[in-house]
């Protein structure tokens, strides 16, 4: 076991001499014990490689199928692509209009 300590400042609610709140910073140290394995890289413990077997049974199972046609695809392809009007900007003329 390697023992350890971690110093940390807390905000610790308090009242000045007023009576008013306020914060201050207190140094609190925690001390604990770690296991020298735990810090020591172990390369994923060497495992270079994992065989997995499962067994299932399937209880049920359904399909559907849906046919579209040409002109659906055509359709919804020239809605996609429709012209998109840009508003017209302050100081700038139409020039289209001309």
């Amino acid at each position: 076991m390697i023992e350890m300590s971690l110093e940390r400042g807390v905000l610790t609610p308090t009242t000045d001499k007023d009576g008013k709140p306020t914060t201050e910073i207190k140094n609190f140290t925690t001390s604990f014990n770690l296991p020298l394995l735990t810090i020591i890289p172990v390369n994923s413990l060497g495992v270079n490689n994992v065989d997995i077997s499962f067994e299932m049974e399937v209880k049920s199972s359904f399909s559907e199928t849906e046919s579209i046609g040409v002109n659906t695809i055509i359709e919804a392809f020239t809605q996609a692509i429709q012209p998109i009007e840009m508003p017209k900007q302050e100081g700038k003329e139409d020039e289209s209009a001309k």
